[in-house]
């Protein structure tokens, strides 16, 4: 069943800073700032001369310099704005250098498609201080071979780099990159925040870290300042990116703030493709180096499906970094070993917080098969989620050397490994549905989910009130938007809340409720 979702306030209010932020920078807001230039691409041929048209390369080329290119409109000193008019693929030659505040536009990223043709990389930002936001067009075809990845685009040093509507596909680092799409490493003393909105990144590869994406802030000493402030990814789709080391959509590396928001990650995989050891098939996070700071990871409405690694198939966190997972669905993740935490491993005194969460049938099938593992002091808590298999397991959430796994009641385990309090319900199936899918407004892609069917033990089985949420708060929404709680069970308790990612509501079975209202019930 796809429901509609109301509009996400915090998206409302992130766009309307930026809007304000480009208000502010176009000379709208307040008077005597420079108004940035409107540049037109009419030509798909990468070329820098004087043959009466404007193409990309030249448009960016009189961004960055203010100096007239060609036939391109003037850059100014305030943030260009650079559209481009022509569909179809424009092979470039070199990378794309962009140093100064622009906002590249095209006409939708199936229609414009910037190459690498995997001969070279697509851009590289390096602008101090300025916001740079490329919007409706695709990175395609990116090549790195070197320890520098970011084959699409590698981000050196900005304010703000913001990717909206955008793809990044089928891009490759090579040699010892991490990347194989996005990498940002900022040089020191530039702080830097990622912002991915409503894109689709799919089919990169990295030798090293991060298939996709390769954010990595650590010190070289200890010293520094960070040089990310963080990253931040709404609706946006992760399909099929391969690592050769961790992370094989993401790899964090002494982020402050990553947050994960109403997006898909599926079919990706982190495999070794020497000697060590690959964790994390979606995302891994960490720290390292010689800072250790508070470092937080936030995953919420988001589904993790079939990706793998050795360890950790969806997740690893690692390394002291802290983690939230709520309203989220993992479902047909797997590790290479059975005790590797098919679904989510954590290490190094590493936590992580699920709330109202569902992780489904991740394994190979076999009842020695470990879902979550918590090792080396890492710990790892339940509230109001669901861990369950089709099959027998004996230990699928086990934790060793150090490590604890503790519920904080109302979840329901298919064995008895996960669930230990009075609350909660071990041995217990949770009666989901098929999957199905769901579609985020302006998201490219369909979202995953699991629906109770109506004689759901998740379905009003969890606290009377508020449900509760991170830091002693509440969770008033389910994965797709729903408010929570809803009681459908009129057991004369007040509303009650549902187990797992999904608040179960009337729409969800209307015969369930057409029977009880007929009968009196």
């Amino acid at each position: 069943m796809t429901a509609k979702k109301r509009p996400d306030p915090r998206r409302q209010t992130m766009n309307l800073i930026w809007t304000l932020r480009s208000l502010l920078a176009f000379g709208l807001l307040v008077p005597g700032i420079a108004i940035g230039a409107s540049i037109l691409v009419n030509t798909v041929d990468d070329e820098l001369n004087s043959d009466g048209d404007c193409s990309l390369r030249e448009a960016i080329h009189t961004a960055n310099t203010g100096l007239v290119i060609d036939n391109c409109n003037q850059g100014s000193a305030g943030a260009d704005t650079i559209t481009v008019l022509v569909n179809g693929r424009i092979p470039l030659l070199s990378q794309l250098d962009i140093t100064e505040a622009v906002t590249i536009q095209g006409l939708g990223g199936d229609t414009t498609v910037v190459s690498g043709s995997l001969l070279t990389r697509v851009m590289r930002i390096d602008a101090p201080g300025q916001d740079v936001v490329l919007r409706d067009l695709a990175l395609a075809n990116g090549y790195t071979d070197g320890f520098l990845g970011g084959s699409a685009l590698l981000v050196e040093c900005a304010d703000t780099v913001r990717l909206e509507s955008l793809r990044v596909t089928t891009s490759e680092a090579a040699g010892t990159g991490g990347g194989g799409g996005i990498l940002v490493n900022p040089d020191t003393g530039c702080n830097t925040r990622l912002e991915i909105i409503d894109s689709r990144i799919d089919q990169n590869q990295a030798a090293g870290p991060g298939g996709a994406i390769h954010v990595d802030n650590e010190p070289i000493s200890g010293n520094e300042s960070t040089r990310v402030d963080s990253v931040s990814i709404d609706s946006t789709h992760f399909r099929g990116n391969s690592s050769g080391a961790s992370g094989g959509a993401i790899y964090a590396n002494q982020v402050p703030i990553l947050a994960i928001v109403d997006s898909l990650l599926e079919e990706n995989q982190a495999t070794p493709s020497g000697a060590g050891t690959s964790r994390g098939g979606a995302v891994h996070v960490r720290q390292t180096g010689a800072v250790i700071g508070t470092v937080l990871t936030q995953i919420e409405r988001s589904s993790f499906v079939a990706n793998f690694a050795e360890h950790g198939g969806a997740i690893t966190v690692a390394s002291n970094v802290a983690a939230i997972l709520r309203n989220a669905t993992l479902f047909g993740n797997n590790s290479a070993t059975s005790d590797g935490g098919s679904a989510i491993l954590l290490t190094g005194s590493a936590s992580m917080a699920v709330f109202h969460s569902t992780l489904v049938d991740n394994g190979s099938g076999i009842a020695s098969d470990v879902g979550v593992k918590a090792r080396d002091g890492a710990s790892a808590s339940f509230n109001h989620s669901i861990i369950a298999t089709q099959w027998p397991t004996s230990a699928y959430c086990t934790a060793t050397t150090g490590g604890t796994i503790q519920s904080s009641g109302y979840n329901i385990d298919s064995g008895d490994s996960c669930a230990t309090q009075a609350t909660d319900r071990s041995d217990t199936s949770p009666g989901l549905g098929d999957p199905s899918g769901f579609s985020e407004p302006g998201a490219p892609f369909e979202q995953f989910l699991l629906i109770p069917d109506s004689g759901s033990p998740a379905i009003d089985g969890g606290t009377a009130g508020g449900c509760p949420g991170p830091f002693g708060g509440n969770t008033t929404e389910d994965q797709r938007g729903e408010t929570r709680p809803v009681s459908v069970l009129a057991r004369g308790t007040g509303p009650l809340c549902d187990i797992g990612a999904i608040e179960f509501q009337p729409a969800d079975q209307p015969l369930l409720f057409s029977d009880r209202f007929e009968s009196g019930g």
